[in-house]
């Protein structure tokens, strides 16, 4: 099978090939000291291990490490060493084990192993999977097993999300997936599989952004649905809830509707909803005349006109997008002072009460849909949260996954014009609620999705509330206030705003989370000293330089690519994930191996795969501090005087 040369599953073979010819060298590291169990089943019963995979020709290795204890075991065979399978069958049935991609790979591997394959027949099945893509076939079996690759926000590598976790070592072996083994070979594969455990287990452990309490939230969501969720994507939860409970109802598992290619939609405002101001009226007429189409996985795709539309209102300028509405704002500056104040209103679960308020609903589920949306999740969530009820959480998973599930024709929930229903009828609202508070000459500073920021005069507090009020009335929303002392925003999506109390919230570049999951794991780090830098002067008036020069956190420092077809630095093999910080005295530049192109933001970066035990002497804490006040001045701010201004 021919594949193009940039494809994944070619890599590891060209890398592999790369080093043997001199063209790379290969990272080693040293072994770590590690706790092996002698006897596995000592540990309890139903606890967590995680498990993972190595295979070649003449070497087949699952390894496996206790979450609790921090103990390894292993299982290996080679040509002259029987498998032993007994002690592995054994393993999976007294274990609950965690993966990744273990379900599509993992699992069938060592369940053939368990069945009697050799080393050859389990690579050639590995082959199949993974080189041919392969998938038809392969047994499901009842171990109680969670593949986290679902659960992770978004879509990325073990190694990208341990990077993001700031892992202790990132390693990549480049040896070609075809080699005969040799015992130093084997080593090494042996350690690579135990850093790939260890990472694992920071991904579903970590105790800020790991994915255990993911997991117990689906545990308990399948004991109520009579389903196991806990390998299932947010919006795999979310369908799967709305199913049981629509076969609970009506007696029967809703079907998936068909999907019509040449599907064409005309947008249908509610009754109540209508503009005085020329520029709404006119884009309220541009959306009722526009036709909606489908791309190939059955997402709406924004029509041409309504993604070349401004909407010029009082100071702002705001775009339509079928990701929401949001201001056009760029190096802009506002601070709360003797005469105005500046407020947050965010809309009180918008999508979800925009659906119950509307009476949306997929045309072949019916209007049960409704009822089970608004009883048993959105009014059972608001229940949950006052009560504390960590549940809450996984319900919230839920109604997210479902609102997500409305695009994909592969879903029982499919409903492509209920999603562009939802998304334009958002926006739209929202534009009315910028009319109505604009109408009484207050300005909106900043809108998104849900919710717009006002600079608001002193004494006219009343009079902003009455248009609030009557926007809430109108629409059946419910709105919630923060007051800021400053924002600062480099656009609408980049800002960092300072609340009256002196905490920070910090979007998109300032923040070190990622919107999914509100996580690190959806975001890579990239150098968080500045963001903190930037953050402690706008807070606390900390000098920048203080706050550079003050870290003792390495990890503060990095920054992490995913880099497609790997990287190295001068010859030395760093992987697909690399990373960095900034050093005195390192010349060039981390490129890709294939095209030799410099890796971006890569000048003066020296490899980081391992982090050190402590603090580097040579960090260019001068890099980082120009970087820290390039991004000061990408927010507007100047100084004590910050700018206040909007470029269009």
């Amino acid at each position: 099978m021919f594949f193009d040369d940039e494809d994944d599953r070619w890599q590891p073979k060209r890398i592999a090939q790369k080093v043997h010819s001199g063209e790379l060298k290969q990272l080693y590291y040293a072994p770590k000291p590690r706790k092996f169990v002698a006897d596995p089943f000592t540990l309890p019963p139903g606890s967590d291990v995680i498990l993972d995979v190595e295979c070649f020709k003449n070497y087949f290795e699952v390894g496996f490490k206790h979450v609790d204890t921090g103990q390894y075991f292993f299982a290996e065979m080679t040509p002259g060493k029987l498998f032993p399978s007994d002690l592995v069958r054994r393993a999976m049935w007294h274990f609950k084990t965690l993966g990744f991609n273990s379900l599509g790979y993992d699992i069938p591997v060592i369940q053939a192993a368990i069945e009697g394959a050799d080393c050859y027949q389990l690579k050639e099945l590995t082959n199949e999977i993974i080189v041919e893509g392969e998938r038809k076939n392969l047994r499901e079996m009842p171990y109680n097993h969670v593949d986290l690759i679902q659960v992770a926000p978004l879509e990325g590598s073990l190694k990208l999300y341990a990077a993001r976790l700031h892992c202790e070592r990132m390693q990549e072996l480049a040896i070609d997936v075809d080699k005969w083994l040799t015992p130093e070979d084997i080593q090494n594969v042996r350690e690579y599989n135990f850093n790939d455990l260890d990472n694992t287990e920071l991904i579903y452990t970590d105790p800020k952004y790991g994915l255990k309490p993911h997991i117990e939230l689906r545990e308990r969501l399948g004991l109520e649905v009579g389903e196991d969720l806990r390998s299932k994507s947010d919006a795999q939860v979310g369908e799967a809830f709305i199913n049981a409970k629509l076969k609970e109802i009506t007696g029967k598992f809703p079907k998936k509707p068909g999907f019509d290619p040449d599907f064409s939609f005309y947008y249908q405002p509610p009754e109540w909803l209508s503009f005085d101001h020329p520029a709404l009226k006119h884009a309220l007429d541009v959306v009722r005349r526009v036709p909606f189409k489908l791309d190939a996985s059955g997402a709406p795709i924004m029509p041409a006109e309504l993604a070349t539309l401004s909407i010029k209102l009082g100071g702002s300028l705001y775009k339509m997008g079928m990701g929401g509405l949001h201001s056009s704002e760029k190096v802009t500056a506002h601070k709360a002072d003797e005469e105005t104040d500046l407020i947050d209103r965010d809309v009180v679960s918008f999508y979800p009460r925009l659906i119950i308020n509307s009476g949306f609903f997929p045309k072949h589920l019916g209007e049960v849909f409704i009822n089970i949306f608004r009883d048993d999740l959105v009014d059972r969530r608001i229940a949950l949260k006052r009560a504390k009820d960590k549940l809450e959480a996984g319900l919230k998973i839920a109604i997210n996954g479902i609102f997500g599930k409305l695009g994909s024709h592969y879903s029982t929930i499919f409903s492509p014009d209920l999603l562009i229903q939802v998304t334009i009828t958002g926006q739209l609202v929202i534009l009315k609620l910028i009319e109505m508070i604009e109408s009484v000459g207050i300005p909106i500073v900043s809108a998104n999705t849900d919710g717009v920021i006002i600079k608001a005069r002193k004494g006219s507090h009343n009079i902003l509330a009455d248009a609030i009020a009557r926007w809430e009335r109108i629409t059946g929303f419910e709105t919630e206030e923060t007051r800021y002392a400053a924002v600062y925003s480099r656009d609408v999506n980049n800002y960092i705003a300072i609340k009256e109390d002196g905490s920070a919230k910090a979007k998109g570049t300032y923040s070190e989370r990622g919107s999914a999951q509100n996580s690190t794991m959806s975001k890579n780090p990239e150098h968080l000293i500045c963001s903190d830098a930037v953050t402690a002067l706008l807070t606390k008036n900390v000098d920048v330089e203080d706050t550079v020069r003050n870290c003792t956190d390495i990890r503060r420092f990095v920054s992490v690519r995913k880099v497609n077809g790997g990287a190295h630095k001068e010859g030395w093999f760093l992987g697909k994930v690399v990373r960095w910080y900034y050093a005195k005295g390192i010349s060039g530049t981390i490129n890709y191996i294939n095209s030799g192109n410099m890796v971006p933001k890569t000048e003066g970066a020296k490899p980081c795969m391992e982090l050190p035990t402590s603090l580097p002497d040579d960090i260019d804490y001068d890099w980082y501090i120009r970087k820290a006040y390039g991004m000061l001045r990408d927010l507007g701010y100047y100084g004590n005087k910050p700018v206040q201004q909007t470029f269009f």
